[in-house]
């Protein structure tokens, strides 16, 4: 698949030929850079792409060019365009390849350049702003396929989506904080829990670890009258890992673990982590972390 006015590098078919040899692959995509024409050699964008990942193109497509796919797949995904998803028709394309196909291979070379103009996508997706309405379509036809409840939002930023997934049932959510005197640090976590959570079906384990202030034991008394809320006690010595597996063993359901100085600002947050983690495919989930300022503290690791 291209476009009729970009350039191939002249190893990327060699490239793709060399991961269908190697490695079996029946759908292959490659990194890509963006080119202001009609120098090629003024690059004003590459997008270095990861390694197939699902969530992140439910969110955009990020796989775009250069893409190349094994004919049988395409007539076992339904053939080629779909002319409800015209504006985001390559889009649709590629969710209905990767439901089906075996071995989907990322090249990680920049071995296509797209040709940038007033009127191209490439200058940016604002420049057809159809394409969002064509894209929300065939993501909500893909989860239909693959018959997983969900709901698609526009995102903030042009042509990207958010995927709510429906929440089955209300699990009870374990929520395990090591707390070590800083009994005003505690509090300020276990109100923003208290007050803002949306999710109500939970219980919170503080593993209580050689403090020896007066007021965190006084601040774990006032904590008795809850039935959400329990303090247990780890006599060892400070081993981060040992005492949240120790609290692990009083969970009674899945787990959240925090923090001490963590303070929730969003709502829905149990929602948000749980929607993900009851899928079968998902082992863990974490949520975005800011430093006070508003920085980003932490974003998951890539």
């Amino acid at each position: 698949m291209l476009d009729h006015d970009d350039v191939l590098h002249p190893s990327a078919l060699f490239e793709t030929m060399k991961v269908i040899c190697d490695k079996g692959a029946d759908f292959i995509y490659t990194d890509e850079a963006t080119f202001e024409s009609p120098e090629l050699h003024k690059i004003i964008h590459t997008n270095f792409k990861p390694d197939f990942a699902p969530d992140y193109f439910h969110g955009c497509n990020y796989i775009c060019h250069f893409t190349s796919f094994k004919r049988t797949l395409l007539e076992s995904s339904g053939g080629a365009f779909n002319s409800e998803c015209d504006g985001s028709q390559d889009y649709d394309l590629f969710l209905r390849l990767t439901e089906h196909a075996q071995k989907i291979c990322h090249i990680a070379k920049c071995l296509y350049f797209w040709r940038s103009s007033s009127s191209s996508v490439a200058e940016g997706t604002g420049a057809k702003p159809y394409t969002m309405k064509a894209g929300k379509h065939a993501l909500e036809n893909h989860f239909k396929r693959c018959g997983q409840e969900a709901e698609i939002d526009f995102a903030k930023v042009n042509n990207t989506y958010r995927v709510k997934y429906k929440i089955k049932e209300k699990p009870l959510v374990s929520i395990i904080i090591p707390s070590y005197d800083h009994w005003k640090t505690l509090k300020r976590c276990i109100d923003s829990i208290e007050t803002l959570s949306t999710y109500k079906n939970y219980e919170i384990i503080i593993i209580e670890n050689n403090s020896k202030l007066k007021k965190i034991f006084d601040y774990y008394k006032s904590l008795e009258s809850d039935e959400k809320e329990k303090v247990v006690t780890w006599p060892g010595r400070f081993n981060y890992a040992a005492i949240n597996n120790f609290g692990f063993t009083y969970a009674r359901g899945g787990i959240i673990l925090l923090n001490n100085d963590t303070q929730v600002i969003t709502p829905g947050w149990i929602e948000e982590m749980l929607m993900f983690a009851q899928r079968k495919d998902v082992g863990a989930v974490g949520a975005m972390l800011y430093f006070p300022s508003g920085k980003i503290q932490h974003a998951g690791v890539i």
